[in-house]
């Protein structure tokens, strides 16, 4: 991303936080095979902290594996959780069973309308970074408060069991995972677009 962008996507930024009638919104997003990974192993087992998941959608007597190759209701159910589903909204073209290039359109709209950026789970210090930057009014020093806090939040959302997918299965997710990719690909371009020109911003120096 040109620097000079980055600069002006601040000073607009900026002012809309001071904007009394205007929301910015944050959030981070996930790769979405691991997602779903962690998901479905946290609805069958759940945590160290709450062990013996939490939803009764999980047949417990079938792999992950088992259910993507099946495509049973679980990779469906799991659907309605997805990054999808919460930036699109509430439209008709947001419901799963709609999904198309419209409703990734949808979802991107909405980004860019409301939400200062969206970091990735892949990287969180670069997310807090990239915050502290943006907003040092607000994340001042905020990579060392999420390290403080970092082991009791890594216990209580580990899953007390994860279940990967095999090469086959991780294929077959992918296609029926289609648009949450087209929306990851296009936040995490971004994301990683805008932390580079604010770490060339950061190494500027005049001479």
């Amino acid at each position: 991303m040109p620097q000079i962008r980055v600069r002006v996507e601040f000073e607009l930024t900026t002012r809309r936080l001071y904007d009394p009638d205007t929301v910015v919104y944050i959030d981070i997003s996930r790769e979405p095979s691991s997602w779903f990974e962690s998901v479905y192993s946290w609805n069958k087992y759940g945590s160290a902290e709450q062990p013996f998941g939490v939803s009764e959608h999980i047949n417990t007597s079938q792999t992950l594996v088992d259910c993507v190759q099946r495509q049973q209701e679980c990779v469906k159910d799991l659907l309605y959780a997805g990054t999808l589903r919460f930036l699109c909204g509430s439209d008709n073209i947001c419901h799963p069973q709609n999904y198309s290039e419209k409703s990734v359109s949808k979802a991107w709209q909405n980004v860019e309308d409301h939400y200062l950026t969206i970091g990735m789970l892949e990287d969180v210090p670069l997310f807090m970074e990239t915050l502290e930057y943006l907003m040092p009014q607000m994340f001042s020093d905020i990579n060392n408060a999420y390290l403080s806090v970092a082991e009791t939040l890594s216990r209580r959302t580990t899953t007390l069991h994860k279940e990967l997918l095999d090469d086959k299965s991780r294929k077959m997710l992918q296609s029926q995972l289609k648009y949450e990719y087209l929306l990851y690909t296009r936040l995490r371009d971004q994301f990683f677009e805008l932390a580079a020109g604010i770490q060339k911003l950061k190494s500027y120096s005049p001479k």
